[in-house]
């Protein structure tokens, strides 16, 4: 595993009135991030742990100020960057180390208390 930092997907605003409309129309379909969707906007940088193929396997969302917006996957939220199998372009990628980016992860996984041990297992 390898650990980073990327700005990539940072440029969300708010859906045009179209998409809006669509949601409303597609209200049935489940979302694959609902608790972390709304949050898109604000995040100004990612975290990613990448495997050796350069997949994303957990990514962590940053604010403004660095702070930890969610992490993911998780119980509910298949995450934006671990949704896909596709390999990461690690050109994108600035290197961080595993303390930060686990300690970071531990952070917000220990502040959510899960409800049954099957809540802690990611979605692959």
């Amino acid at each position: 595993m390898h650990y980073g930092s990327t700005k990539l997907a940072t440029n969300f605003g708010p859906d045009p009135w179209q998409v809006r409309v669509l949601r409303l129309l597609l209200f049935f379909i489940p979302k694959a991030n609902p608790g972390n969707e709304k949050l898109y906007p604000l995040v100004k940088s990612w975290y990613l742990e990448v495997d050796d193929s350069n997949v994303p396997v957990r990514e962590i969302g940053l604010g403004e100020n660095g702070e930890p917006l969610f992490a993911a996957p998780d119980q509910r939220n298949f995450g934006f960057w671990t949704d896909s199998r596709e390999p990461f372009d690690t050109e994108h990628l600035q290197p961080i180390s595993a303390e930060e980016f686990l300690g970071l992860w531990n952070k917000l996984v220990t502040s959510k208390a899960p409800k049954s041990l099957s809540d802690t297992e990611p979605h692959n």
